[in-house]
């Protein structure tokens, strides 16, 4: 199954893991981002130096291109260094 793409049934819960050196940044960018769509935001982890954190965010996603778009919004914004 090397090289292909998972079947995903769609609507579906999806997990975002966002990091950046400042949380208040990365939580504001994921408002902006999911505005009026249900999240749920939680800690994840933080580096031994504390130079950088990470968020977890669970959200319903309602196709590949909506999935798609998150990412690339999230991916963006101020404050946020990687998405996975």
């Amino acid at each position: 199954m090397k090289g292909k793409k998972p079947v995903l049934d769609y609507p579906c819960t999806w997990v975002y893991t966002v990091i950046g050196s400042e949380r208040a940044m990365m939580e504001r960018a994921i408002g902006e981002v999911f505005q009026e769509r249900t999240c749920s935001v939680t800690p994840s982890r933080t580096s031994a130096a504390g130079t950088y954190c990470s968020l977890r965010v669970e959200s319903v996603v309602f196709s590949d291109e909506d999935r798609r778009e998150l990412f690339a919004s999230l991916s963006s914004r101020i404050g946020v260094k990687i998405v996975l």
